[in-house]
């Protein structure tokens, strides 16, 4: 009678089960983004995760030249080679950059060095966020060793839509609060309009505004 081997497992290394970790996050994390934020046309690409696909992560090599080119975008240099220039980053932009700058050098520094993941957790906690930073830092960063000109850049005031484009608001607003010449019709229609706004419009508004303060 013939006994059958148990099955071995397929064996995963540690790096093997960060990154099918971080493609997880990364999907979890896109399902929290605020639906108008998913669908705009960022500037900057986002990495094409699937849960449990491994994303081998970016090379020693990689991130290490990622990071001098980093250091050179946020401190150029002089002509003379004497001292910096003003780098005419706008602050949000530069806050991010910096930011790629320390979760890459957390992952290339030559002692204590740590894993890509482990990195930008260390970075998100270092500056009191969340997982959603560290995300965000994978995606930044990875993006930019790809293509130095792929910034985090801030996209704030590019919209070119608003609530009253909404054709039920806006008939509800023209129907329901008509002009007037009166100070005190004008102020409490004003008042009606506002409290009229969709709950969900509201929170698209607010889910916007912390993206861009990186909250």
């Amino acid at each position: 009678m013939s006994i059958r081997s148990p099955i071995e497992e397929p064996q995963v290394t540690h790096s093997q089960k960060a990154t099918v970790e971080d493609a997880d996050e990364a999907v979890d994390e896109e399902q929290e983004e605020d639906e108008e934020v998913v669908d705009e046309k960022l500037p900057w690409t986002h990495s094409p995760s699937r849960t449990g696909q491994f994303i081998p992560p970016p090379s020693l090599v990689e991130a290490g030249a990622s990071l001098n080119d980093l250091k050179f975008l946020i401190q150029p240099r002089r002509t003379s080679g004497i001292g910096h220039k003003d780098p005419q980053l706008d602050l949000l932009l530069q806050s991010r950059l910096e930011k790629m700058q320390m979760f890459l050098w957390n992952y290339t520094k030559p002692i204590g060095a740590c894993r890509w993941q482990a990195a930008s957790l260390m970075n998100a906690n270092a500056y009191e966020k969340s997982t959603w930073l560290a995300g965000r830092l994978r995606q930044w960063t990875r993006a930019y060793i790809l293509d130095r000109n792929d910034l985090p850049l801030n996209i704030y005031g590019t919209w070119n839509s608003s609530i009253l484009e909404d054709a039920g608001y806006s008939k509800r607003v023209y129907h329901e609060f008509p002009m007037s010449s009166k100070e005190a019709d004008l102020e409490r229609n004003v008042l009606a309009a506002l409290e009229a706004v969709p709950l969900d419009a509201i929170r698209r508004f607010s889910t916007r505004s912390l993206r861009f303060m990186d909250y």
